[in-house]
Formats: C-alpha cells, sequence, structure tokens
C-alpha cells in the first residue's frame, strides 16, 4: 500500500492534521485496513522534511526509514504584495509575465477566481483534455469524478482554489489548488490551445494573488521541473519517506 499526494507529497490534511494522537489513531487505522487487503507493506512517500509531525508520528509507529534522491519545489510566500513577488523574480521572468498578462487582455481573456461547485463540468473537461493527452484510457473520468467528489467532502469553499482564464464566456485554462492549514497545493490543471501561455500566469501569478489573499505562508508546487519552478521563486526541499512490513 501507498501513501502519497498529487504533485508527489504526503502530509496530514484535515483540522487534526498536528495532532500526534489522531496521528497514530490514523496509522493504525492504514495498518489494519491494508492488512485486510492482503498488503505485505505499507509506504508513506514524499514526506518533506520540515513536516516534523508526521514524522515523529511515523518513526514512533515503528516505520523505517526511506532515502530519497529529490527534492519538491515550495514558495516561501515571503512578500507582502503581487509586486514585491515579481521584483524578486529575474528580470526575464518578470518581463515574461507581464507580457502574458498583456497577451491574454489583448486576446479578450480574462484571469480570475471562481467557485469550483459553479463550474465543475467545465473543469472536468478540461481536465479530461489533458488526460487524454498523455493517453489516458477514458475510465479515468470515473476516477476523476470520485476525487472531486471527495474534494467537496473534505474541503470547504475557502480551501478550494480555483483560478481560470476564459475567453468569450468559455473556459480555456485553469489550475486547481487546495489548502492545508497555511500551505497552498497544486491539484489539477488544464487547457485548450487558445490559452498557451496562460498556463504560467495561473500557476504562478494568479496563484500567488490567491494565497496572498488567504494570509497563506507558502505553496508547493510539488516535484519535477525544477529549474523552472526555481525560477519562479521556488526553492527546493527535501523529501523522505517510512515504510513497514505487515
Amino acid at each position: 500500500m501507498l501513501a502519497v499526494l498529487p504533485g508527489y507529497t504526503c502530509v496530514p490534511a484535515g483540522p487534526g492534521a498536528t495532532d500526534p494522537i489522531l496521528l497514530a489513531e490514523t496509522l493504525r487505522a492504514n495498518y489494519t485496513w491494508a492488512g485486510k487487503q492482503g498488503a505485505r507493506s505499507v509506504t508513506f512517500l514524499y514526506v518533506p522534511e520540515r513536516e516534523k509531525i508526521p514524522h515523529r508520528a511515523l518513526e514512533d509507529f515503528g516505520a523505517r526509514p526511506v532515502q530519497l534522491r529529490y527534492p519538491t519545489c515550495v514558495m516561501p510566500i515571503s512578500f507582502g504584495s503581487i509586486d514585491e513577488y515579481l521584483m524578486q523574480l529575474t528580470g526575464k521572468r518578470r518581463t515574461g509575465l507581464r507580457r502574458l498578462l498583456r497577451w491574454i487582455d489583448e486576446n479578450g481573456m480574462k484571469l480570475d477566481e471562481e467557485d469550483l461547485s459553479d463550474v465543475r463540468e467545465e473543469v472536468l473537461e478540461l481536465r479530461m483534455g489533458l488526460l487524454r493527452k498523455y493517453h489516458h484510457s477514458a475510465d479515468d473520468k470515473v476516477v476523476q469524478l470520485a476525487t472531486l467528489d471527495r474534494i467537496f467532502r473534505n474541503y470547504p469553499p475557502e480551501d478550494r482554489v480555483l483560478l481560470t482564464v476564459r475567453q468569450r464566456n468559455q473556459m480555456v485554462g485553469f489550475t486547481l489548488a487546495l489548502r492545508h492549514g497555511d500551505v497552498l497545493r497544486g491539484l489539477w490543471c488544464g487547457q485548450r490551445p487558445a490559452a498557451r501561455g496562460a498556463y504560467f500566469l495561473l500557476m504562478f501569478y494568479g496563484r500567488v494573488e490567491a494565497a496572498l489573499r488567504r494570509g497563506l505562508t507558502s505553496i508547493n508546487y510539488g516535484t519535477l521541473q525544477w529549474q523552472e519552478k526555481t525560477s519562479f521563486g521556488c526553492r527546493l526541499e527535501q523529501l523522505a519517506g517510512h515504510t513497514w512490513s505487515l
């Protein structure tokens, strides 16, 4: 059994995320469930180093450490405004984002934040388009619908951060992130060919503004594409894992 969140991160979420007793009970429940399913081992991968509480809970439970060779990308919100964020970037990145802002305006597009519950079908359509591009099965729609249902059950509207780009009222791009405490974690994205570089506005410019509005301390962008993400202000943070046999 493997426990991992999208973006290759494994952290506790919800109102009991910082309660060691609840974490211990959760681990025992995972142990029991995995045993009933016939699993031979349980592994929690991609736990950030700074997540001391889950590391301690896993160690106290008797899990063995697993060394991983690559980091995750985290953007500290060490600035007070979007202009201060832009000034931290290189001139090339700063100019590029401003050029994209002009480009979407000139092409009749609008960057905004929307309520996921109002536009779930549009989001799902773009999500499935991205999956088809990478040759995922059509059956994945059932999985994505189930994921959306869990999001609605477990995250209140204020913790679901949906950023969109629209052109003539049609959604042409989106990113979806979820708030875990004072951290924003990316989950899904999708776009039509017409949106082109809007991806970078949604992922960085728009997401930074959303984090600032909520008074958050960091944004987690997950693993891979390290050079690109660090050029937009992310720092590398080491990941670790824990495993035990049944």
